[in-house]
């Protein structure tokens, strides 16, 4: 996808997401969940429309990730929280503390091993 389009790019990180995602799987589960017409959606897949701002958000969130998430071109790292985050921040404060405290521990020994 060298030189793809951003059309086709978004195209195909929303096609990866529904595959990965126990919900939405469908053209028309993902369209109900976005508030969208499932034309739209096909239109959006089959890269044949430019995507506004309010689609591209209105995906995204029915993806559970961010609108940038569906811009990123394959192959870039990808921030691998970025794709949770509106979902922890749904989670109660003491949950989210949990995430945190994991996310640091993770970090610290990440950090650990490279210095030692």
């Amino acid at each position: 996808m060298k030189n793809a389009t951003i059309r086709y790019v978004i195209a195909s990180n929303i096609r990866h997401l529904m595959l990965d995602a126990p919900d939405p799987r469908s053209e028309a589960e993902l369209a109900a969940r976005a508030r969208i017409p499932k034309s739209t959606v096909q239109n959006v897949l089959n890269a044949s429309i430019d995507v506004d701002m309010d689609v591209l958000d209105a995906i995204a969130e029915a993806l559970g990730v961010s609108a940038p998430t569906l811009l990123a071109p394959p192959g870039l790292p990808v921030d691998p929280i970025s794709k949770y985050r509106e979902r922890i921040a749904a989670l109660p404060a003491d949950q989210q503390k949990r995430i945190q405290d994991f996310i640091n521990s993770v970090a610290a020994s990440h950090e650990e091993a490279a210095v030692g």
